[in-house]
């Protein structure tokens, strides 16, 4: 099977979620408690439901299960995206720049592929992004491209 299409899309679209991220970052971030008493920001429900609009718009049949918003059946689709919007909610709210936006997508058949995206606020020369897809995943620590 071939990945490509799936991680050139994770890739592009784990970049602009975090671009939103960053839109709010550092900015005074009030937040709600969820049912099990974990934090959950306006950065948090916008990017994982920009993430979802994408999904939905080039992979309808897909089901998506993410951190804020639950799960949406896939109509009998074997692929599943899982979204973590902003995997660090406490350090993000804190303006502590560990946190990423966690996309993954698998099959029934196999895991797929893999995406993860530390938003760039730093130096251009360190900005990374993980990556890693079907079978590959940390194989030579993944891959790491610059954006």
């Amino acid at each position: 099977m071939n990945l490509q299409p799936y991680l050139t899309f994770a890739r592009q679209l784990a970049y602009r979620a975090g671009r939103i991220t960053l839109s709010h970052y550092n900015k005074g971030i009030q937040h709600d408690l969820k049912q099990d008493e974990s934090p959950v920001t306006a950065a948090d429900r916008a990017t994982e439901e920009f993430i979802r609009g994408e999904i939905e718009k080039n992979f309808p049949a897909h089901a998506i299960v993410g951190e804020e918003y639950g799960e949406k059946a896939g109509e009998g689709n074997p692929f599943r995206w899982i979204v973590d919007p902003i995997d660090g909610t406490k350090s993000y709210m804190k303006g502590v720049p560990f946190y990423s936006v966690l996309i993954a997508s698998r099959s029934k058949a196999y895991r797929e592929l893999a995406r993860s995206v530390s938003p760039p606020w730093t130096k251009s020369s360190t900005r990374q992004m993980d990556w890693a897809a079907g079978g590959t995943a940390n194989a030579p620590a993944s891959q790491k491209s610059k954006i």
